[in-house]
């Protein structure tokens, strides 16, 4: 499946897909990502934001979490503002693999992206990206002590 969201289309159950590497099945389809691909993708996540995120925690257990994609850069970067102490932050500490999982059911339209992550302070980056809406988590503006920013480098989708 390209980058693009797609009208999902029946795959083979999970056990045929793992990968030991981070233990996440991706789609026997997955593909690295294209400068292209990329670009149609990131016009449909200003419409379609937020992420399930699948991290691994320091036990191996996956954990899933909503994220709102902050900014995609056309090399196939996104950012994410976390809990610079929280669990995303340190789940991907131990194992920076992640998935991201977008979906438009009215459209019926769903990618899966792998790729990854890093959380840092970043209070220049965070002033870029920054939104009203970010408020409501991190009261403190860009500025907040709290407030981590986690880069995704997408592999594949």
């Amino acid at each position: 499946m390209p980058a693009t969201m797609s009208p999902a289309t029946p795959t083979p159950g999970p056990a045929a897909h793992a990968d030991a590497s981070h233990g996440f099945a991706p789609s026997d389809a997955a593909t690295p990502m294209a400068v292209d691909s990329c670009e149609q993708l990131f016009d449909r996540l200003k419409s379609t934001p937020v992420a399930m995120v699948v991290s691994r925690d320091v036990d191996g257990q996956n954990r899933v979490r909503p994220l709102t994609t902050q900014r995609a850069d056309p090399d196939g970067t996104l950012w994410f503002f976390v809990p610079i102490d929280g669990g995303v932050a340190r789940d991907v500490a131990t194992s920076p693999s992640i998935l991201l999982l977008y979906a438009e059911p009215s459209d019926n339209a769903y990618v899966a992206l792998a790729g990854r992550a890093t959380v840092s302070r970043d209070v220049e980056r965070a002033r870029e990206m920054w939104s009203a809406i970010a408020g409501a988590w991190f009261t403190e503006g860009p500025e907040d002590p709290g407030l981590g920013i986690m880069r995704v480098d997408l592999e594949v989708g």
